[in-house]
């Protein structure tokens, strides 16, 4: 399984995946999980106001979904060409948890993940899906920088 974000290094992932040589039947999964937005609490908003921000949330939504399948349909076609069989998932669901649920659905023998980089302060904020990965993940897990 590539954990794939559409950052840098996660391309550098699915590039360096590309350059292996794929077992026979070799197959990885690409899986990215998409940030969507709720709908607000807008109780005190006046009468209409809720249909259209909850219109533009769908909106907004399916504007990052297709992202990111477009996202994963490029990332599909440069292992495609190395010789690999792929599979992608997209989830709108919590990454870490969805990454590692994707593992275990698919069987996987390894974790591929870029690495971002976040320290300091935005590190114990926001934490980091790689490092959760490294500490939780049931199978090795390869960090590309």
């Amino acid at each position: 399984v590539i954990g794939f974000d559409g950052s840098v290094n996660a391309q550098r992932a699915v590039d360096f995946v590309g350059r292996l040589h794929p077992p026979r039947g070799g197959q990885v999964t690409v899986f990215r999980a998409v940030d969507h937005i709720g709908v607000p609490s807008h109780a005190l908003a006046p009468r209409g106001v809720g249909t259209t921000v909850a219109a533009e949330v769908r909106r907004i939504n399916a504007e990052r979904t297709a992202r990111a399948k477009q996202d994963l349909a490029r990332a599909e076609a440069t292992l495609t060409r190395a010789g690999w069989r792929v599979r992608t998932t997209v989830t709108a669901g919590a990454p870490l948890h969805d990454v590692l649920a994707t593992v275990d659905s698919a069987g996987a023998d390894l974790l591929v993940v870029g690495a971002r980089g976040a320290s300091g302060v935005r590190h114990l904020l926001v934490g980091s899906v790689a490092e959760g990965a490294l500490n939780r993940c049931p199978v090795p897990v390869l960090m590309v920088r």
